[in-house]
């Protein structure tokens, strides 16, 4: 059971995190809002597509109040 989860560095405020994946649709089908969850590929308990889905991050950083978003794409393969 292969899973995604970002790679989290040091520096990030565990209290101000979240990552949301969206379908090509930009339906929204995951959210975690901590370093431990990960998404499994599946949305209301059934396989998701194979194809390619957005995600989006959401952080503080530990030392400032600067938040910052970052934008990508997961590739779902099986």
């Amino acid at each position: 059971n292969d899973s995604w989860y970002p790679t989290i560095s040091t520096g990030i405020d565990e209290d101000f995190f979240s990552v949301q994946i969206y379908n090509r649709w930009g339906e929204f089908i995951f959210e975690a809002t901590d370093f431990i969850s990960s998404w499994d590929g599946t949305y209301q308990g059934m396989q998701s597509p194979i194809g390619t889905y957005t995600f989006r991050i959401e952080y503080k950083e530990k030392q400032s109040e600067k938040r910052k978003i970052i934008l990508g794409h997961i590739n779902l393969i099986r």
